[in-house]
């Protein structure tokens, strides 16, 4: 369990967070006042959406933002990468320079910080000494790996110092779906670590709904604007959530 806020991230229900993905500042200001937010137990900041997101000014805008209109509901900063499905064109320094900067203006509650980046243990143990929770995430848009090496990668983000480890990929049939699923499953019982695990587009969307039964720890839901494929509106996938939660605790 990993508690933020006063949200138990790994305990009950798994968590809904519901991504931010806007230009602007005043595309936020839309998307945080839509009813889809309300459903949120967790907001994602995906600041490579953000254009102009390398400038201190802007980013310090987006944050107080942020910051204000979650409330009480721990914020994710998230500046996802070309590889990794995201906007932001990876640049090391800059990559470094961004999150660390984010983690010393203690504006967030957690970093999602991308396990096959450079210097990612320098990054994770700095950003962690200024009281930030760490999510070491990996991405595959291409297709879904084997069992082995997605229990590799939640090795990897433990070892690093991750506090949670997000594993999403691909599918091309069901059976990569519930390839994923198994996977998270055995990660829980051989891991010290939190796991949120994501199988993408309309053939995964069960492990968005049913992942929680598996050992996933948080689902994504969207606003009117996805931040990966297959993601489910929070407000319907939170009925869902808690249909599967009663059903299959």
């Amino acid at each position: 369990m990993y508690e933020t806020r006063n949200v138990r991230i790994g305990e009950g229900i798994p968590k809904i967070c519901v991504p931010i993905c806007a230009e602007n500042i005043d595309a936020c200001v839309k998307l945080m006042d839509g009813k889809e937010i309300e459903c949120a137990d967790i907001i994602e900041l995906r600041a490579d959406w953000i254009e102009n997101i390398e400038n201190k000014n802007t980013l310090d805008e987006i944050l107080k933002f942020t910051r204000k209109s979650a409330g009480e509901k721990p914020v994710i900063f998230t500046l996802r990468t070309s590889e990794e499905g995201g906007k932001f064109e990876y640049n090391a320094e800059l990559y470094c320079d961004i999150n660390m900067y984010v983690a010393q203006s203690r504006m967030v509650d957690i970093i999602d910080i991308e396990i096959e980046r450079e210097h990612i243990e320098s990054l994770i143990k700095n950003i962690k000494e200024n009281g930030v929770g760490i999510i070491g995430s990996y991405h595959n848009f291409s297709c879904t790996p084997e069992v082995d090496f997605i229990l590799e990668k939640v090795r990897c983000a433990e070892i690093y110092g991750a506090d949670i480890a997000k594993v999403a990929v691909m599918p091309k049939i069901k059976s990569d779906t519930a390839r994923l699923m198994l996977s998270i499953r055995k990660a829980e019982e051989i891991s010290n670590i939190l796991i949120i695990g994501v199988s993408m587009s309309d053939v995964g969307s069960i492990s968005r709904v049913a992942g929680g039964v598996f050992g996933s720890a948080v689902t994504f839901g969207c606003t009117d604007v996805e931040s990966a494929p297959g993601q489910i509106r929070a407000s319907e996938l939170k009925k869902a959530v808690e249909y599967i939660h009663r059903v299959c605790p």
